[in-house]
């Protein structure tokens, strides 16, 4: 594995969790 695989694995790593973040935000300020 090279350098250029593992800084892409950790971009689409933190590019997840800031989705998963933004749609739990937007969830919470749903209302019911």
């Amino acid at each position: 594995m090279g350098a250029q695989t593992l800084r892409q694995l950790i971009r689409l790593l933190i590019t997840t969790t800031y989705s998963n973040r933004r749609i739990a935000k937007l969830s919470d300020t749903s209302p019911n």
